[in-house]
């Protein structure tokens, strides 16, 4: 008998982690690294490569907060932005309506 079909794991619900990161968070990062990298102003670099390092910080400590925040839900939720979503799904103002 298989011991591992038996066994039952803690963080199903937790997102997929990549580097540590999540993936809006390593978007976000990845974002303000990649423009840094392709300007030709020393400030204008410096200031994407912090920009970039600085919001994957205070995203972080946003999620700590708020337990279970999505970049993508938050989006989607405020904005009715529905990236990789169904577009038959209701728009935003009438999901605050109805909730």
């Amino acid at each position: 008998m298989n011991h591992k079909e038996h066994r039952i794991y803690q963080y199903l619900s937790e997102p997929l982690t990549i580097v540590g990161m999540t993936l809006d968070e390593l978007a976000l990062g990845m974002t303000g690294i990649g423009d840094g990298l392709f300007l030709d102003s020393l400030f204008l670099k410096s200031l994407f490569f912090l920009s970039g390092i600085g919001g994957v910080v205070i995203l972080k400590r946003v999620k700590k907060m708020i337990s279970g925040f999505s970049v993508g839900s938050f989006l989607h939720w405020h904005f009715g932005i529905m990236a990789g979503r169904s577009p038959s799904w209701p728009e935003s103002w009438k999901r605050f309506w109805l909730s």
